[in-house]
């Protein structure tokens, strides 16, 4: 066994003696002839007779034992072994599996299949959302899904294998399911372990490490050519694991939104790629030619890029790809996706190095929270009407985990530069059928559930008529900035209201409030309404 293993498989047991057994046994079965991946077995104070078993495997080369003569809960014995752990791959593999031959070479080379992957998964029999072939039984409750008679588990892993070859797309996700999770150490280098104090006896803890890893930038995939067997607890029983899955469910949503959390499991459930491999297992005989995939419609593009992707933010409106470059530099995003209903722009937004596909914002369908944040810079202007307005404004707040950003040109004081024969430049554009104001914006987004605070910000403010932006009302329409040799003359003005050259408007989704680097941009605004100070003010 070489002192620096390629994998480390971490094993945390807590009685269950036969399962265990059945568990190891495949493990070491399945281990390579040169022996690259070292088993780290962490006993969680079991009783005698699995304790002895356990003490009998530490003679064994490239199996180290780690002790408790007290259970200290699932997630303190899994810290323990990764911080025993030294391979740059490392699995967390729960004791009451079954793996086959093969599974870390093709777990290893899912997590090789992007440079961002940090943590991917297998399928299961028995894995919520990794289930095959079937994720919720007759009773609506997640299967434990049987093998087919006479069926060993490295048959069915065959059989899946043979009906995902053709599927090149590894499907990105926001969670994985805990019982096994191979993951990369540069992961635990940046994050760090699993939280003991929010999960100390485990369920819910491998959910807020994946989204603490992909807050961190890292992706997670679904290993689809892989199978795991999983009897579901065995350590604990039903009974006591109904229990800690309750008490692991309060502690991750006291963490994240509901609004977060619905998302991620709704990607699960509706992922194209997952329910496509699901409906070849139903019947694991039929040769993989008789179940091709189908590619996706034009009207599932949206949906096929944000399940192949990770993406974490989406602009509407991508027009060339320059919002997306303000969203990575100024909001934080990590990588996000253009949509919009030209094709020109979205060739464009791609060619300037950017995802993009062709969807209509006004008549979006996807899942709750499926992004950190959505943008649309100079978007709303561009829509035929308020309504369409509304059904964007409410869309992104729906898809949206975090915030949404929104930014347009000002329109708030046309009446009065009318009254000083005067107007803006962009307010009669051709190409600006709805002028928002700011008060448009207040009746849209008062009666948007979910959010917990808006404002509205003036971007660069207009002192005078001097300024550039500002015409004559003898200006011709779609103009752009004023020039003396070819516009009209314009009367001197001193404005007595606020003008700004655009409005910027953030609806918070969360609690806890923007990002930094977000608030950090807003500070250079003036700040016009603030729908949480209103609130407190009429109290």
């Amino acid at each position: 066994m070489p002192d620096n293993p390629a994998v480390d498989i971490v094993i945390c047991v807590h009685n269950a003696l036969d399962e265990v057994r059945a568990c190891i046994d495949s493990v070491i079965r399945a281990r390579s002839d040169h022996f690259v991946e070292r088993l780290i077995l962490v006993d969680d104070g079991s009783a005698a007779e699995t304790a002895q078993y356990l003490a009998e495997l530490g003679s064994i080369p490239g199996v180290e034992l780690l002790r408790s003569d007290e259970a200290t809960g699932y997630t303190k014995a899994a810290n323990r072994g990764l911080r025993y752990s030294t391979a740059e791959t490392i699995v967390l593999l729960n004791s009451d599996t079954v793996v086959p031959l093969g599974w870390i070479a093709k777990l290893r080379s899912t997590l090789s299949y992007s440079p961002d992957i940090g943590l991917v998964g297998p399928l299961s029999n028995a894995a919520t959302y990794q289930s095959v072939p079937r994720v919720v039984d007759e009773a609506g409750k997640f299967a434990v899904n049987i093998l087919p008679a006479d069926t060993s588990v490295d048959d069915y892993d065959r059989w899946l294998q043979e009906r995902s070859q053709d599927v090149e797309i590894r499907p990105r996700v926001q969670l994985l399911n805990g019982f096994c999770i191979m993951l990369k150490r540069s992961v635990i280098e940046k994050i760090g372990y699993l939280d003991e104090a929010s999960f100390p006896r485990g369920y819910g803890e491998e959910n807020d490490y994946c989204f603490r890893a992909g807050d961190a930038g890292f992706g997670l995939l679904v290993s689809i050519d892989t199978f795991v067997f999983h009897s579901k607890s065995a350590s604990y029983g039903s009974t006591m694991r109904d229990k800690l899955a309750a008490e692991g469910r309060n502690a991750f949503r006291s963490k994240y939104s509901a609004h977060r959390i619905d998302g991620a499991t709704e990607s699960m459930r509706t992922n194209p790629i997952l329910s496509e491999i699901r409906n070849r297992m139903q019947d694991p005989v039929t040769s993989s030619a008789e179940k091709a995939v189908s590619h996706p419609s034009d009207e599932e593009s949206l949906a096929w890029y944000l399940s192949t992707n990770t993406y974490d933010h989406i602009d509407f409106g991508c027009s060339k790809g320059g919002s997306l470059e303000f969203a990575r530099r100024k909001l934080g995003g990590a990588r996000g996706l253009g949509i919009d209903l030209s094709k020109s722009k979205v060739d464009q937004t791609r060619a300037a190095g950017f995802d993009a596909c062709i969807a209509d914002a006004t008549s979006l369908s996807l899942h709750p929270g499926a992004v950190r944040f959505v943008t649309m810079l100079d978007f709303l202007e561009h829509l035929p009407s308020v309504s369409n307005a509304r059904g964007c404004i409410s869309a992104a707040c729906a898809v949206a985990s975090e915030f949404v950003y929104i930014r347009q040109p000002w329109f708030d004081s046309d009446g009065y530069l009318f009254s000083q024969q005067l107007k803006l430049y962009w307010s009669d554009w051709t190409g600006h059928p709805n002028a928002m104001t700011s008060l448009e914006f207040h009746n849209i987004i008062s009666n948007i559930p979910g959010v917990q605070r808006w404002r509205l910000f003036g971007v660069k403010r207009i002192d005078d008529s001097n300024h550039p932006a500002v015409h004559s009302l003898l200006s011709p329409k779609d103009q752009s900035v004023w020039e003396a040799s070819k516009h009209p003359p314009k009367p001197s003005v001193k404005f007595s209201q606020p003008i700004f050259t655009q409005i910027a408007c953030v609806v918070e989704l969360t609690q806890h409030g923007l990002p930094s680097i977000v608030e950090e941009g807003l500070s250079g605004y003036e700040l016009i309404f603030d729908a949480r100070a209103a609130l407190q003010a009429a109290a």
